[in-house]
């Protein structure tokens, strides 16, 4: 339409009249999800009204017949089951038994001067996936979520080590360094069972689709797993950890979800941004000699001048543990990639969480590559 002379337009749609006063340009929109599937007239008119092309011969008022758009729900979730090739190195060479006083018993140790070299290793992969994400599980590893991509960016929000090597972090000395989001159970740092293979089952629900993670850990007896689970109408994976004491004694543990991201591909950006909704952070461990040792409380965001929040500020590798309440959050986002993660829990979500970044730890540490 001519902008410039139109005043006031009257619109019919449905014997529903719409009038409108409205000043150039024009911007004018209609909710029709109700008239789904139908023919309808949509009038307008108005005095002084004049029309550009294609109405050449156009009065003030035109009738306009069109068929509303149909919305169509996204398909359900789907899976399939594949295969992934990971250049492995021979960690089980390096395996020796402990004994009852051990406190990793029944679990092995390992002597790092025994491990073989690397070789192409096939795993079994199971993938999930919806319009908007896809995410992958790997069973044998603990049955990790290695892979987690956003199909709208294509980007891999999870690092993924181009290698599976043994590092010597972790409870029992080492710790398989593979990437993903692994489930540590029962003790703290990376656990005692999540680099062996777990059993796992694929259910259906209605719309919801869920790979059901597990395993019977050796030391308590208990069954401890993780229910993944996707719909077909959001973009976000749901992660429910869960364990079950099935034995006849008590037994205190700890579950912890590991999640390495990296949100712009193999490399954490410098750009990175902790989003917390606290005040205070607990430290406990780095190598910045500006900052108070183990157990201090620092200020968040911003600590003696220095905004923590942002990765490229930190001088050292830092982990700290953040309090978290009922119905809370934690985010983070690349601001270089354009790319952000929330984690959202609601009224029996955890009491806390922690953050470990490496900053200025070198890589060969856990991989081969230059990959963090």
């Amino acid at each position: 339409m001519d902008d410039l002379l139109v005043r006031r337009l009257l619109f019919s749609l449905r014997r529903g009249l719409f009038s409108f006063s409205i000043t150039a340009p024009i911007r004018l929109a209609f909710s029709l999800f109700s008239l789904a599937a139908s023919l309808v007239l949509l009038t307008a008119g108005g005095s002084q009204a004049n029309y550009d092309a294609p109405l050449p011969t156009a009065s003030p008022a035109e009738s306009v017949a069109f068929l509303p758009l149909i919305y169509q729900a996204p398909p359900p979730p789907s899976f399939y089951i594949t295969t992934i090739t990971i250049p492995t190195y021979g960690y089980e060479n390096g395996f020796y038994p402990t004994q009852p006083d051990d406190p990793i018993y029944p679990y092995p140790r390992l002597n790092f001067s025994l491990v073989g070299p690397k070789a192409a290793r096939v795993y079994q992969m199971v993938v999930m996936e919806n319009s908007y994400i896809a995410v992958a599980i790997l069973p044998e590893l603990g049955g990790r979520l290695y892979r987690w991509v956003d199909k709208t960016t294509g980007r891999h929000l999870l690092y993924e080590n181009p290698v599976v090597k043994p590092a010597t972090w972790g409870y029992r000395g080492w710790w398989l360094s593979t990437g993903g989001m692994e489930w540590a159970f029962p003790v703290d740092e990376h656990g005692l069972n999540e680099w062996r293979p777990w059993d796992y089952q694929i259910e259906r629900q209605g719309d919801r689709l869920s790979i059901i993670v597990s395993d019977v850990e050796s030391r308590t007896g208990m069954l401890v797993g993780t229910t993944i689970s996707l719909d077909g109408r959001h973009s976000y994976v749901q992660i429910e950890p869960w364990a079950i004491n099935h034995t006849s004694q008590p037994h205190a543990y700890q579950l912890w979800l590991n999640g390495m991201l990296t949100l712009g591909g193999y490399h954490v950006s410098r750009q990175t941004e902790f989003i917390l909704p606290v005040n205070q952070v607990m430290l406990h461990s780095t190598d910045d000699d500006t900052l108070p040792p183990p157990g201090s409380w620092l200020d968040w965001p911003v600590h003696n001048g220095q905004d923590l929040s942002r990765y490229e500020n930190w001088q050292g590798y830092l982990g700290f543990f953040n309090p978290t309440t009922a119905n809370s959050f934690t985010g983070l986002y690349d601001h270089e990639a354009g790319q952000g993660i929330v984690r959202a829990f609601g009224a029996d979500g955890p009491i806390g969480g922690k953050i470990f970044a490496p900053a200025t730890l070198p890589p060969w540490l856990w991989t081969d590559d230059d990959s963090d």
